[in-house]
């Protein structure tokens, strides 16, 4: 039996294949750009077929649930909760931001910011630590305006010497506003083709089992154009999805 991990949150597709054993068979990570949709399932089976493992070998199914693009972490969800819902296979989510995180190598105890810029200085983050234990998650994944972020989330958790690493594409401006923000903490940063979330890693990020996958959703970290619609039309301090769902259809 085989397991297979893919996320599919950024302009990279990533796709791994282990054994019963936990050894990597296969790993492909592309640059997908916009082409997700078209090059998934191909990509899928192609890495099956040359890790020789039939697709009726695979029981377990592992995937990135964002934050991350709209358009492609909904790619890669729906790809893996149909597949899992048919099937009857077990389906783990997990964070995009993890995986990128776990890109990292680092001592124990420092930390770790996976970044994606989500436009206007504002981006999908939080703030990882590298521990005994492995990754851990020190604040919650979101979206939010990098300035408030680091007034409120990484002024709370940072002391003084800590040791950060952001991780990521597009990083000057958000390092530029982070070392004014905390001049007293040391940061590098890692750009490139490894700053992506690849799917090898995915033994060292934290993962849920999904009871009911067919109703597996992605995380964006925010509310959906839709969502915000419904709320400014309805009012209440979250959404009534049901009620959402029967608004627009």
């Amino acid at each position: 039996m085989a397991k297979l991990a893919l996320d599919t949150a950024t302009e990279a597709l990533s796709v791994t294949v282990i054994d019963d054993a936990d050894r990597v068979l296969g790993h492909t990570s592309l640059a997908a750009g916009r082409q997700h949709g078209e090059r998934l399932v191909p990509v899928v089976a192609q890495l099956l077929e040359d890790c020789n493992v039939d697709r009726q070998a695979v029981d377990s199914l592992y995937v990135g649930v964002g934050p991350g693009s709209y358009t492609g972490v909904r790619i890669g969800v729906t790809l893996a909760k149909t597949w899992a819902d048919s099937l009857g296979l077990a389906l783990y989510q997990m964070s995009s931001l993890a995986l990128l995180a776990a890109q990292a190598s680092l001592p124990v105890g420092d930390y770790i910011i996976p970044l994606m810029d989500a436009r206007r200085l504002s981006a999908y983050t939080a703030l990882y630590q590298q521990t005994d234990q492995g990754l851990m998650a020190v604040t919650a994944d979101c979206h939010a305006d990098w300035q408030t972020w680091l007034s409120s989330e990484a002024r709370q958790h940072l002391q003084a010497g800590a040791q950060v690493l952001m991780i990521g594409q597009n990083l000057a401006p958000f390092a530029e506003a982070f070392s004014q923000a905390l001049p007293d903490v040391s940061l590098k940063t890692l750009e490139g083709w490894t700053a992506y979330p690849h799917t090898d890693k995915f033994q060292q990020v934290a993962h849920e089992r999904v009871a009911e996958p067919a109703l597996l959703e992605p995380v964006y970290g925010h509310l959906t154009l839709a969502e915000q619609e419904w709320l400014a039309k309805e009012g209440g301090a979250s959404v009534d999805h049901a009620a959402l769902i029967h608004y627009y259809s």
